[in-house]
């Protein structure tokens, strides 16, 4: 005998429901007994079996498909009862859970217990949820709304700027509802004002840090720029793990923020940060930033772009970083055909496509096995020389 979790068999996995075969409910001729105060917790943690004979039982239900019984566990003992016996199940948080768990492309399942934490405030649940149907692509236009909405209301401070994206791609999928494009449209123009006066710094996230290594750390003379947050370890499926953190660092009397990256070593080829954005290039085509390598051994360091509604692929042919006690720029051309992408087998031979519409930027690290450490500041975008 295999029990089976009562949501799989109900159908109805986050919103409670008749068990297969049963007969719909009917209005009782009296009403019901209201339910004990401490009816609540069971709402979380039990399942609420409802009999034909209108009795209720609080604990955990399992269908014997084979026998056609229902076993019941009340904390205090088991029982079983004739299938045809139960017209109601309803379902806890905690069998939702485990259901969503198991069956994760249970879309009906997997959206019921996101509102379910929505319409309960745990927005931290919901973006959990909400982000893992994502990354597994079965989140659709209204999964993005709702995974954009939470993302928001679970982080006052940074949701907004991280919910960008998601407002994106609801729009670049076909997304038609005014409410969602109001709000990303407010949501980047407040962005864009913000990093035009202060070019993306927010000190609340910097944390004091004396410079490593021998010798004097000398900072670029570049304010900081949209290095400053924002970046997140790409998928461990194509990237070793890293980290970020924002520094600061003498600089004469003064002190300057940076990125710091540091990066593990694995067993992909390299380490890749990214952050998603929502940008249109201009003239100015020419991404430009100063970075400090204090390890012994040279680094190869490249960029990458993701671009147009199907977030097409380019990544840059690496420069090589010597090791240093000062910053040193790098400069990438999004307009030089350096790059490789799916259409030309990646061979760094090719132009980028869609820079009206990119889609997030990536910092590459190509370390293989070898784990370090890396700073980046006064990262931004200047014209090409003779322009």
């Amino acid at each position: 005998m295999r029990p089976v979790l009562v949501p799989l068999l109900t159908g109805l996995a986050c919103l409670g429901g008749n068990l297969p075969g049963a007969s719909a409910p009917t209005a009782p001729s009296a009403p019901p007994a209201p339910k004990p105060v401490a009816a609540a917790e069971p709402e979380l943690e039990l399942d609420l079996i409802v009999l034909d004979n209108e009795h209720r039982i609080v604990g955990t239900a399992e269908i014997d498909e084979q026998r056609n019984e229902v076993r019941i566990s009340t904390g205090k003992g088991v029982f079983t009862i004739a299938r045809q016996r139960v017209k109601e199940i309803h379902v806890s948080l905690k069998s939702r859970e485990a259901f969503v768990r198991d069956n994760p492309k249970d879309l009906v399942a997997c959206l019921g217990l996101a509102r379910w934490y929505l319409a309960n405030k745990r927005f931290g649940d919901a973006v959990r949820l909400l982000k893992l149907m994502h990354e597994g692509g079965s989140l659709e236009l209204a999964g993005l709304v709702q995974l954009a909405e939470a993302i928001e209301r679970n982080d006052r401070a940074k949701g907004p700027r991280e919910a960008i994206p998601y407002y994106v791609e609801y729009r670049d999928k076909g997304g038609t509802d005014a409410a969602p494009l109001a709000r990303l449209k407010l949501l980047q123009q407040t962005l864009a004002d913000y990093e035009a006066r202060t070019g993306g710094l927010d000190p609340s996230t910097s944390v004091t840090m004396a410079p490593t290594g021998p010798g004097p750390l000398k900072a670029p003379v570049s304010p900081p720029g949209f290095e400053i947050r924002g970046w997140e370890a790409d998928n461990p499926k194509w990237s070793n793990p890293s980290k970020t953190e924002v520094v600061r660092i003498r600089d004469g009397q003064t002190q300057r923020e940076v990125l710091k990256i540091d990066y593990e070593g694995g067993e992909q080829f390299k380490a890749a940060l990214e952050r998603r954005v929502s940008w249109a290039l201009t003239s100015d085509s020419v991404l430009e930033f100063h970075v400090l390598n204090q390890e012994k051994q040279p680094i190869k360091l490249g960029v990458a772009f993701k671009t147009g509604s199907g977030w097409d692929f380019y990544e840059s042919a690496p420069v090589d970083i010597a090791p240093s006690q000062t910053f040193v720029p790098v400069r990438f051309d999004l307009r030089a055909a350096i790059y490789g992408c799916k259409a030309n087998n990646y061979a760094k031979t090719g132009k980028i496509d869609h820079l009206g519409d990119i889609k997030a930027i990536q910092v590459l690290i190509h370390n293989g096995r070898a784990p370090g450490s890396l700073l980046v500041s006064g990262m931004g975008f200047r014209r090409p020389e003779g322009l």
